[in-house]
């Protein structure tokens, strides 16, 4: 049960940062940030690589985040 719990953590974490590379690519494209966009790039990539990194530790996919919160809601 424990094993169960830390996986559906470690996947909510996911979504949540899924969610927040979402926004920051739509703040990108957004003219409204226009002044912030290497900031925000630079932000996009490093919860990339968190993504990355967490996706390889616990051998999961990015889609998984998406599963995970359709199931969730």
């Amino acid at each position: 049960m424990a094993e169960t719990y830390r996986k559906a953590k470690i996947e909510d974490f996911l979504e949540r940062l899924v969610i927040r590379k979402k926004t920051l690519q739509h703040q990108c494209s957004s003219a409204e940030f226009k002044e912030q966009q290497h900031f925000l790039a630079g932000q996009k990539a490093a919860i990339d690589l968190i993504i990355s990194e967490l996706c390889l530790e616990f051998d999961l996919k990015e889609e998984d985040a998406h599963e995970s919160g359709s199931t969730a809601q």
